[in-house]
C-alpha cells in the first residue's frame, strides 16, 4: 500500500491505496512541482515530468544515412540528457597542447563522466550499425564482415578526448595513419557561429576544395572513416574558444597481426 493523489468528483484527494491502483489512476495526473508536495501528503517527490523524462533518456549515437551522400560521412546526434549549462568547459582548467594545434582537456568534468564511458565502450559500435550505412561504408572495406558488430568489436579500439580550439586556431588538413578506422566527432557548444568539421578534396590551406561541411547543433555529431576521398580541417574564426568531442576507432595491431 502507498499514499497516492487520487481525483474524486473533480478533486485531487490523498488516501491509502494499491501500488497498481494508484499508476491506474494517476496516469493523466501532473507530477507534484515541489518538494513540499512530499512533505504535506507522504508521497515521494520525483520530480516535474520534463525532469523524469531526461532521466529516462539513455546516451545513445543515433546517425542517419543520407542517400544523396556517396562520401563515407553519416551526420546524427548523441541522445544523451546532459545540458549545456552543466559541462562548463568554458573554465575548465587542465588542457593539453597537441601538435595539430588544438588543446586536449587532461580529465573528464563529472558532467561528460556518462558520456565518455558511452564512448569507451561497445555499445558505440552497436549503434553505428543500428542503421544501414550504404555502399559508402562497405565501398571502403569491401568485406561482409565490416556490417558485423562482433568483427568490429574485436578489430577496433576507442579513444575518446575532448579537445578545444582557441580563436585563431586552425587545424590544418592532412593525411591519417593507416591504423585510423574512423572518427566521431560531437559538438560541445551551444553556439550557432562554432565552425564546422571541413571535408577537403586537397591539403590546399586556405581551403580551394570544400567536398563537405557540417552544420551541428549542441550534441550534433559525425561519423567518418578514413577515407582517401577527403582531408579533415577546422579553422576557429570566431570569438569564442570550440570544444569537441573526439573518438578515434582504431584498428588493433594484434588483431591485424592474426
Amino acid at each position: 500500500m502507498m499514499l497516492a493523489l487520487i481525483k474524486t468528483n473533480g478533486k485531487l484527494i490523498c488516501q491509502q491505496v494499491s501500488i497498481s491502483e494508484a499508476k491506474a489512476q494517476n496516469k493523466d495526473l501532473p507530477i507534484p512541482k515541489t518538494q513540499e508536495h512530499t512533505k504535506t501528503t507522504g508521497i515521494e517527490y520525483l520530480g516535474t515530468k520534463k525532469q523524469l523524462k531526461r532521466k529516462l533518456i539513455m546516451t545513445q549515437l543515433k546517425l542517419t544515412n543520407d542517400i544523396d551522400n556517396s562520401l563515407p560521412i553519416w551526420n546524427g546526434v548523441l541522445e544523451t540528457d546532459v545540458e549545456y549549462a552543466d559541462i562548463k568547459l568554458g573554465s575548465a582548467e587542465g588542457w593539453i597542447e597537441q601538435p595539430n594545434g588544438t588543446l586536449m582537456l587532461s580529465h573528464t568534468p563529472q558532467a561528460l563522466d556518462k558520456i565518455m564511458h558511452y564512448f569507451s565502450s561497445e555499445a558505440v559500435l552497436d549503434n553505428l550499425l543500428d542503421i544501414d550505412l550504404g555502399d559508402a561504408f562497405t565501398s571502403e572495406w569491401p568485406t561482409p564482415l565490416i556490417t558485423d558488430p562482433a568483427f568490429l568489436k574485436s578489430a577496433l579500439g576507442l579513444y575518446p578526448k575532448i579537445t578545444r580550439l582557441e580563436t585563431g586556431t586552425e587545424r590544418l588538413p592532412g593525411g591519417d595513419d593507416r591504423l585510423l578506422f574512423g572518427r566521431i566527432v560531437v559538438k560541445l557548444d551551444d553556439y550557432l557561429l562554432s565552425p564546422p568539421t571541413l571535408f577537403v578534396g586537397n591539403t590546399d590551406w586556405p581551403a580551394t576544395d570544400i567536398v563537405y561541411a557540417t552544420d551541428h547543433d549542441y550534441m550534433g555529431a559525425v561519423f567518418y572513416l578514413n577515407s582517401n576521398m577527403f582531408h579533415t580541417a577546422w579553422e576557429n574564426k570566431t570569438k569564442r574558444n570550440i570544444h569537441l568531442l573526439e573518438v578515434e576507432l582504431r584498428l588493433d595491431p594484434l588483431f591485424l597481426a592474426k
